[in-house]
């Protein structure tokens, strides 16, 4: 289509297929796709977002010299102004608990996608089986909306 100012007009589809030969079929980076990813699950930014308030890895006794056992288990805090999402991650799985409890189902993720799922009960109370590892962060559902968002987190 003809634009009043000369310049041509595309359809989305047009467009995707310029795109496409501009690229020339490249590979895209795993990077790149795990970001877009991570960029696409803004688009629940009506959800809380929960800060990373205590991690067990960079207590202070740790860094004072006591080394942890290698089968020590892991404790994440997050917080909002509304609620406290405690997790600890041991032996395969990831137990936690949102206090007030809140929502009713609990989604742990990575930036290449879900890692698992959990209804939470009545106590706010959930557990997810898996060796978690990378980057990843929670999701808390309350009916269809995202409730509540943790900030990331390295395991």
């Amino acid at each position: 289509m003809q634009m009043p100012d000369g310049q041509e007009s595309f359809d989305d589809d047009e467009l995707f297929d310029l795109a496409r030969s501009a690229v020339g079929g490249a590979a895209v980076p795993h990077d790149v796709i795990a970001a877009a990813r991570a960029a696409f699950g803004l688009r629940s930014l009506d959800a809380e977002l929960a800060a990373l308030i205590y991690d067990s890895r960079a207590d202070e006794r740790l860094l004072a010299g006591m080394r942890a056992p290698a089968d020590a288990s892991r404790v994440l805090v997050f917080r909002t102004g509304e609620a406290t999402l405690e997790m600890e991650f041991a032996d395969g799985r990831a137990l936690g608990q949102i206090d007030p409890p809140v929502g009713d189902r609990v989604e742990l993720e990575s930036p290449e996608g879900p890692l698992g799922r959990a209804e939470v009960d009545g106590n706010g109370c959930f557990s997810i089986d898996g060796n978690f590892s990378g980057l990843l962060r929670v999701r808390l559902y309350g009916g269809d909306r995202v409730a509540l968002v943790t900030e990331w987190a390295r395991m």
